[in-house]
């Protein structure tokens, strides 16, 4: 997974490699430890995640990737231009 311009950019490109659609909630909970729902809010930018639903996230996508927790939080990170400017990047 790669760093994108915004975190719903990041969401978006994400959830359509994991192949989730509104027809999978099941789905998308067991492959990213939050619901469609969750991600379609994070998507389309009306919120940013809670530390505790990042979390869940960053686990689920760890255990249905096999990439690492740090690199996925890395990534997440990354995506969020507020913490890029934080940052200086």
């Amino acid at each position: 997974m790669k760093p994108d311009k915004t975190f719903g950019q990041w969401v978006r490109k994400t959830r359509r490699y994991l192949k989730i659609t509104s027809n999978s909630n099941g789905t998308c909970h067991k492959k990213t430890g939050v619901y469609f729902q969750t991600l379609l809010n994070w998507e389309n930018e009306v919120s940013l995640p809670q530390t505790s639903a990042l979390l869940r996230l960053v686990e689920g996508l760890s255990n249905h990737t096999g990439e690492s927790p740090q690199d996925i939080l890395d990534t997440i990170m990354e995506s969020i231009p507020e913490w890029r400017r934080m940052n200086g990047k």
